[in-house]
Order: C-alpha cells, then sequence, then structure tokens
C-alpha cells in the first residue's frame, strides 16, 4: 500500500513540475530565443535521462537567468531525477505501468490513490498541451467502481468531491453513471461553489459530441431517480420577483416557448419535456416527493402545478 500511494504521489509531484516549468519558467521568459532554447525542457518528462543538471545551469547563468529562477528549475528537473533512482524509470509512461501493476499485484484501496489518480487525470484532460503519459488510470478507478470501494462524497481536491469529479472519458462513462446512481451520494456538496446539478447541466448544454451529450443526459436522469432533489432549495436560484412558470423552468421540468441557456438551466426543450414527461409518472414523481424535505414555496407551487396535471391526466 505504502509503495502504491508513494508512486501516485510522486507522479503528481512530476506533472506539478511539468506546469511549473512550462507556466512559471517559460511562460515568464520575455526573450523568444530562450524561450526556443529552453523548450526542450519539457521533453525531459518523456526521457529523463535528458536532464543535465550542471551544463543546464551553466548555460542559464550565461544567459543572464536570474539565480533564483534557476534554482527552481533545478528543482522541478530533481524531481525526474529522483524519481529515476528511487523507481528504475525514465519517462512518464513508465511510472503509469508501475502504478498500474502495483494496483494489479494487491488492489489495496486508499482515499490518497483515488485523489491522485483523479487528479492526475483531470491535469491530463485540462492541460493537453503539457506533458502527459499514454498510460491511463482508468482502469484502476472502473475496477474500485466495480467492487463498490468508492464513498462518491469522497473530497478529492481544490473544493471538488469524487461525483463532482468524474473522469470525462468515454471508457469510463457507465462506470460514472454507477457513481451518481449511489443513493448515498450528497447533493448539498458543491463543486468548486457551484451547484454540481447546475454544473451537470451546463456540461450537457456545451458537450462537444453526442456520445457526451448522451452521457450528461444519462447522468442527470441517473441523478434524479437517485438522491438527487429536484424541489429542494439547494438546486434554484431564488429570485423573489420570479414568476411560477419561470421558477418551474428553474427546476428544469417543463416545456418554455423561450429557452432558458443560463448555466443552471437545460437549453434543449426535448430533454425538459422528457423530465416532465417523467415527473408525471407515479415512479418519479414520488421519488422526488421522498426527497423534498425542506420549506420552499416555489417548490410547493410545482408541485400542487404536478399534482393537477397528474389528476388531468
Amino acid at each position: 500500500m505504502e509503495r502504491l500511494t508513494d508512486l501516485s504521489s510522486t507522479y503528481r509531484n512530476i506533472m506539478n513540475s511539468a506546469w511549473n516549468l512550462k507556466v512559471l519558467f517559460l511562460n515568464s521568459l520575455e526573450d523568444d530565443k530562450l524561450i526556443e532554447k529552453y523548450k526542450f525542457l519539457l521533453d525531459c518528462f518523456y526521457n529523463f535521462n535528458l536532464v543535465k543538471i550542471d551544463s543546464l545551469k551553466l548555460s542559464m547563468v550565461n544567459d543572464g537567468i536570474p539565480i533564483s529562477k534557476i534554482e527552481k528549475v533545478i528543482g522541478y528537473l530533481n524531481v525526474l531525477k529522483e524519481a529515476q533512482y528511487k523507481y528504475n524509470i525514465n519517462n512518464i509512461d513508465e511510472i503509469s505501468l508501475l502504478i498500474l501493476h502495483e494496483w494489479q499485484n494487491n488492489r489495496n484501496y486508499s482515499d490518497q490513490l483515488v485523489r491522485d489518480i483523479l487528479v492526475i487525470e483531470f491535469e491530463n484532460q485540462r492541460n493537453r498541451n503539457l506533458p502527459h503519459s499514454n498510460i491511463h488510470l482508468f482502469d484502476i478507478y472502473k475496477e474500485m467502481v466495480d467492487y463498490d470501494m468508492l464513498n462518491p462524497n469522497l473530497h478529492i481536491w481544490n473544493g471538488y468531491n469524487l461525483y463532482t469529479m468524474l473522469p470525462n472519458d468515454i471508457s469510463c462513462y457507465q462506470h460514472n453513471l454507477k457513481v451518481i446512481a449511489n443513493p448515498t451520494v450528497d447533493w448539498s456538496i458543491y463543486r468548486n461553489g457551484t451547484n454540481p446539478l447546475e454544473c451537470f447541466c451546463f456540461d450537457y448544454n456545451n458537450s462537444k459530441s453526442e456520445k457526451e451529450r448522451r452521457y450528461y443526459h444519462d447522468l442527470i436522469i441517473a441523478a434524479i431517480n437517485s438522491s438527487c432533489s429536484l424541489f429542494n432549495n439547494k438546486f434554484a436560484w431564488h429570485i423573489p420577483t420570479h414568476k411560477t412558470e419561470e421558477m418551474i423552468n428553474y427546476y428544469l421540468l417543463v416545456e418554455k416557448n423561450a429557452i432558458n441557456c443560463g448555466r443552471h438551466s437545460i437549453n434543449d426543450i426535448g430533454f425538459s419535456k422528457e423530465i416532465n414527461s417523467l415527473l408525471l409518472t407515479d415512479k418519479l414523481f414520488n421519488h422526488q416527493l421522498g426527497l423534498y424535505n425542506e420549506n420552499n414555496k416555489e417548490a410547493d407551487e410545482i408541485i400542487k402545478q404536478f399534482k393537477l396535471k397528474r389528476e388531468n391526466k
């Protein structure tokens, strides 16, 4: 267990070093010739043997780079040399494989391992212009989901919990849906300060492909069929002047002539109609009533309207 978490933490440190080299050093250079000269430093992550501390330091001194910057760059690169010495690896693909092999040998779960995997993959997806491994760690995450090892509310990183930081990779879509369908998900936990259901609506509205759009559709449906309440206060931005029909759209429930394209609302009229239809069924309506446990005048009015619509079906 200790070796596995040490490996994953080392990987995170390596990725942090790549970010620091790119953003804090290369991006800070004002001379294009120096940027061109030292951009090879990012290649070191694919071949640790390229790291030559003594010659690099001499070159940077001769180029007039401040000693404080030189020391920081050497610190970033020493992370690679330390990993190379400790684990006999020469690039970031090899440390990924070591993590996978170590997991396959013992499958010892730890919260820290989960955090490291999700942060590593999150950063790899977000910063594609930075060095990243071609060997993904998604297989570990998927096995953890398959064997019900994960706490969906586990705090991961910087305002993100596990269920709000699911890997956006097509190979993980079905496993992510299983996490969202977990009845222990605490939907009062916000994603970096933002309502998680609203975030998923935003992701649905801004999907880059039909597969991704379908995934977020299924994720939202799975959420409202599990522990995600559509009626509680935490799922609406309340503005007293809103009319009831406008509040209904806040809850993503019924069709409107003017589609609300805000972050908190689905901008697909067909999807809103689908949710509206589902709420007219006994299964989802009664389920959502069971989740509703707050004093919310707008929601009370909406529930009243749905009861009337159900009676008149």
